[in-house]
């Protein structure tokens, strides 16, 4: 099992059903998991499942739903430790908010990702509109945060900067494109955010003077 066990939701019998729920669907998809097998790995009888959540989808409902509640609690904290701690640090936070980030992606697999916007599409653009809205949201302070502490650049524009993020994750992030690549959710995010972060040169290229001459071929005529 993830290690996400650790964050209760609600009652025993309606975490247990989460949680066994997330791991089937992570492992098999959506389509082939039933409430019949969920039940069973549950350990109660599908009408106990039904007393809980009266259909699969409400089930899958919960699921989203509890998935971006706690994105949003982890991504508030973040915030709330910006503003009132004044001995945070921009590294620690931002290590923290991807260690919480990664627990949750772990349930968006590519057997997850497909059948959810194949037979949901409503709970896909779901999670699609909640990712652009809270980005919005705390993207920004968060990128004040690292310009004000030395860790990000200020002559970089915070507004472009939450537009290249959003848009590459809700782009990237899709059954389509992680199916055409050989890794699972957690390393597709850690290298977009390793791209993102760090940009695709080496030192020995970003010290390469000619290269970047070529890459940025109006430099020199600003310099002028």
């Amino acid at each position: 099992m993830m290690n996400i066990e650790n964050i209760k939701s609600g009652s025993e019998i309606k975490d247990k059903i989460l949680f066994t729920s997330i791991e089937l669907f992570r492992t098999m998809g959506i389509k082939s998991v039933s409430t019949d097998m969920i039940a069973s790995e549950c350990g109660i009888s599908k009408k106990t499942l039904y007393e809980v959540f009266k259909s699969k989808e409400e089930l899958i409902e919960a699921i989203i739903l509890w998935s971006l509640n706690q994105m949003d609690y982890f991504w508030q904290t973040v915030i709330d430790r910006i503003e009132n701690d004044e001995t945070a640090d921009f590294t620690e936070v931002f290590h923290q908010l991807m260690q919480k980030v990664n627990i949750l992606i772990t349930i968006i697999t590519k057997p997850f990702l497909v059948d959810l916007k194949r037979f949901y599409p409503s709970l896909w653009s779901n999670i699609r509109e909640f990712r652009r809205n809270k980005m919005a949201q705390y993207f920004g302070r968060l990128f004040e945060f690292g310009q004000q502490s030395g860790y990000v650049r200020k002559d970089i524009d915070a507004k472009l900067a939450y537009y290249i993020h959003v848009y590459v994750l809700d782009n990237i992030l899709t059954p389509e494109v992680i199916s055409e690549l050989s890794m699972n959710t957690n390393e597709i995010l850690d290298n977009i955010f390793k791209i993102l972060f760090t940009g695709l040169l080496t030192e020995k290229g970003i010290e390469n003077s000619k290269l970047c001459h070529k890459l940025n071929p109006n430099e020199e005529k600003n310099v002028k």
